[in-house]
């Protein structure tokens, strides 16, 4: 006696819609991660850059000025919060999802050790995601609610002058706020390079968004 057996059984079924939708999601959530450390690691890398004392030099009273390029109280941790939430949505979300649904794709039919360890590390990442989702919820928030203070601050022309190269004394600043104060001195050179940096520092929080 002949016994057949239907192959077509163990064979991986076709991708639903929703699971191509799925994986055009993680596609997706993938390069705005990438584009999200790229902007939070240029900001991170151009204040650095900028954290001399005479840093820029501006024109006041008919005499040149130096003025350091960041100010006493300076807050900079929402730059790294972006920078830690797409780490945590490109490893945890994005690679990790690719790496656990192909496990639970391959055990799907299969059995032993091998299978049932590919079936716990699809629940491990399933356990992973709820933190990620929470840490880039808790990132947004964060990033929107620090750099939305002391938007509206200007720079004292006399203050900044009897700083004489002296981190300036006034207010808490964000990057942000910072370098849009200073845009409005009369700066002698680096006027581009700060309104490059402004769009940038846009990117990386608005970018947060889809990370999201």
């Amino acid at each position: 006696m002949v016994y057949y057996v239907d192959r077509s059984a163990f064979r991986p079924h076709a991708p639903s819609a929703t699971s191509i939708a799925l994986r055009v999601c993680i596609g997706l959530l993938v390069i705005d991660a990438i584009i999200e450390m790229a902007f939070a690691s240029s900001t991170a890398a151009w204040l650095d850059h900028t954290a001399g004392p005479t840093a820029f030099r501006f024109v006041a009273y008919g005499r040149k000025h130096p003025l350091a390029g960041h100010p006493r109280h300076f807050v900079v941790g929402q730059v790294h919060t972006s920078n830690a939430a797409a780490v945590a949505a490109l490893i945890l979300v994005g690679f990790g999802s690719v790496v656990s649904l192909r496990l639970r794709n391959w055990a799907q039919h299969r059995k032993g050790k091998l299978a049932k360890c590919s079936r716990y590390f699809y629940y491990l990442w399933l356990s992973f995601s709820v933190p990620a989702l929470l840490l880039t919820s808790v990132a947004l928030i964060y990033v929107f609610a620090v750099t939305s203070t002391g938007m509206n601050q200007k720079i004292s022309t006399a203050l900044a002058v009897n700083e004489n190269s002296r981190p300036y004394s006034r207010g808490t600043w964000t990057p942000q706020s910072w370098f849009s104060a200073v845009l409005r001195l009369e700066l002698v050179r680096g006027r581009e390079d700060i309104v490059k940096q402004l769009v940038v520092m846009q990117g990386w929080q608005y970018n947060l968004v889809p990370s999201e």
